[in-house]
């Protein structure tokens, strides 16, 4: 059995995963004359859609399914998606739903121009109500209402979300199937500051964290033109925030000699002792997100991971700061994230950081007791590799000292992974990235060579 439907694009972008079918088709083949070239068709207009009439891909009609439906006069668009079952002998039901952007001509076909080896147009949405397969084309035709046509950026997030359900909860492979448009729409992006800002928050978003996912290395790539290019609207403040923080967002999936040009580039804006660039300092806001960018390049030498901890700890030391005290953490850490452990900063240099921070003056806010004691934790913690881990003097002070600044089972918890190997939780997870992974994946535990 066959089943197809169609989805008002305007109907799912207001009513979501409850959007009603506007039509819905069913076609039934008897396989079992299939070795002899007999298979049998039978088929029906399912209730969904306005009874008696024939659309694309009715049993009826030899037309294609298309992204438009005609009915009395209007034009209306519409998303296809199909669910097929097979009923086998004893082994049970068997379902498969897909949908997507119309596009979906495989990579390097006659009429496509994509290189060979990257991303189709389509891509598994995840989810399996009728109405969700043609979620990923109404949100599409949203980004082209506001990159092509006139509607403003400013309700796309919130139009987004209207369609998709609540974006932490947008699945991988959803936030990849809308970079498609989104890479469609570089050149777009400059027609306003809010427009280019919009697309920066959402190509950031949907790439985040740059790795983990089949071709992403292919998608940062494309995303690098844009860093090559540079950014258009230079004195929007709120351009020059997300543009700051895509590049944190994408820092996974930069090469060593990409991370080495955003240092060249920004370096001297923040760091003390750089040769000093001809250019105004960065605002407060707009230099903390430098500094989180700069310490998510993990694959830059651990020489410049040094240079970085010691101009931090010199602004901790006069005011513990969100951003420093977090950047602090992501430099020193002893287990990277996704980088190189032959850039880990030494841990003699990594003890004398500890030091500094263990005779700090502890912050009154929870909050900030937290940051502080998370990115001790990380610059201690025991990964089980000699060359890297810290002597157990300093781990067991360190261990003494986090509990006191954290109470309770957190602290004790923090305390745990600077004696133990111990893999992140999802909250360690999160605090490390600066940000949430998406929907499906996770950090795969590191695996340690053998002795």
């Amino acid at each position: 059995t066959l089943e197809l439907w169609a989805v008002s694009l305007e109907a799912a972008a207001t009513a979501g995963v409850a959007a009603e079918p506007v039509q819905r088709w069913r076609l039934q083949f008897d396989l079992r004359g299939i070795n002899d070239g007999t298979v049998e068709t039978s088929g029906e207009t399912a209730p969904g859609g306005p009874g008696g009439s024939r659309g694309p891909g009715s049993p009826l009609d030899s037309r294609p399914p298309g992204r438009q439906s005609v009915a009395s006069g209007s034009m209306q668009a519409v998303a296809f998606g199909a669910r097929s079952s097979v009923v086998s002998g004893g082994l049970g039901r068997q379902s498969v739903v897909s949908g997507g952007p119309s596009d979906s001509r495989p990579p390097g076909s006659p009429s496509d121009s994509r290189p060979p080896g990257s991303p189709g147009g389509t891509e598994p949405f995840a989810g399996n109500s009728a109405s969700q397969a043609g979620l990923i084309a109404a949100a599409t035709t949203l980004l082209d209402d506001v990159f092509v046509s006139a509607t403003p950026p400013a309700g796309l997030t919130r139009g987004l979300q209207g369609v998709l359900g609540p974006r932490d909860g947008w699945s991988t492979p959803t936030l990849r199937a809308l970079w498609e448009p989104l890479k469609k729409y570089r050149e777009k992006r400059t027609r306003t500051a809010t427009h280019e800002a919009r697309w920066l928050n959402l190509c950031g978003f949907c790439l985040r964290p740059g790795f983990g996912y089949p071709l992403d290395d292919w998608r940062v790539k494309e995303a690098w033109r844009v860093f090559n290019a540079g950014l258009s609207h230079e004195r929007d403040d709120a351009c020059k925030l997300e543009w700051w923080i895509l590049w944190r967002r994408l820092s996974g999936g930069l090469s060593h000699n990409q991370q080495e040009e955003i240092w060249k580039r920004v370096a001297p804006l923040v760091v003390p002792g750089q040769k000093k660039q001809d250019k105004k300092p960065p605002a407060p806001q707009e230099a903390a997100e430098i500094w989180r960018t700069l310490a998510s390049c993990e694959r830059l030498d651990a020489k410049r991971k040094v240079e970085l901890g010691e101009a931090l700890l010199l602004q901790i030391e006069k005011r513990q700061t969100e951003h420093a005290v977090w950047s602090m953490g992501r430099i020193g850490a002893r287990v990277p994230l996704y980088g190189s452990i032959d850039n880990v900063v030494p841990p003699a240099i990594a003890r004398r950081w500890l030091e500094r921070i263990l005779v700090l003056l502890l912050p009154h806010e929870e909050g900030d007791r937290r940051e502080l004691a998370q990115a001790a934790a990380e610059i201690g913690r025991l990964s089980g590799d000699r060359v890297r881990d810290l002597h157990e003097e300093s781990r067991v002070r360190l261990a003494a000292w986090l509990p006191t600044v954290l109470p309770g089972p957190e602290g004790e918890h923090l305390a745990r992974v600077v004696t133990e190997v111990v893999p992140r939780q999802e909250q360690e997870e999160r605090f490390a990235f600066g940000d949430s992974l998406p929907v499906g994946l996770r950090l795969a535990p590191e695996t340690l060579p053998a002795d």
